[in-house]
């Protein structure tokens, strides 16, 4: 969902931001320690559109 409030709790309660992680080497070193994939996602690259092939009626 775009422009989701990720503080907002459908239950009425609050969320609070208790730290934010800006040293790479120690935000692994936490995700690790917490059983979390300290890894980024890969992803494939989008594939190319289907070429549609265009009859052309060249006089030339």
């Amino acid at each position: 969902m775009f422009a989701e409030d990720i503080l907002h709790r459908p239950c009425g309660g609050h969320r609070s931001i208790t730290a934010f992680v800006v040293d790479k080497r120690l935000a692994r070193s936490l995700l690790t320690t917490l059983g979390l994939a300290a890894e980024p996602a890969t992803f494939v690259p989008a594939r190319a559109p289907p070429q549609v092939e265009f009859a052309w009626d060249d006089p030339a």
